[in-house]
């Protein structure tokens, strides 16, 4: 937990949890996912499915680096979950093509 919660800032695992017991959890239209586990994956798909119309999962690595398991990452780039990575100059993100879901 975060020693002071921001509005809407969440915790990839309390959101998982709070989605999975049914407790309302409000969502914007644009989400960012920070990571690049198999959470993160997860995070990225389920606000898909509660709604959120742009979801962008940011990594500090490259996608090769990503330790989540490259089928859920191919699943999650086909529902629709953009990706960023650091660009090759070190400076800024770069957004991954995205997929037609």
């Amino acid at each position: 937990m975060f020693p002071a919660r921001l509005a809407g800032v969440f915790t990839g695992i309390d959101f998982l949890r709070d989605v999975n017991l049914e407790k309302p959890v409000s969502i914007g239209k644009r989400v960012a996912v920070v990571g690049g586990g198999n959470v993160a994956i997860d995070v990225a798909r389920t606000a898909l499915r509660l709604g959120a119309e742009d979801v962008t999962i940011v990594y500090r690595r490259s996608r090769d680096e990503m330790p989540a398991a490259a089928d859920e990452i191919a699943e999650a780039e086909e529902e629709g979950v953009r990706f960023m990575y650091p660009r090759r100059s070190g400076r800024g993100y770069s957004a991954a093509a995205r997929s037609a879901a």
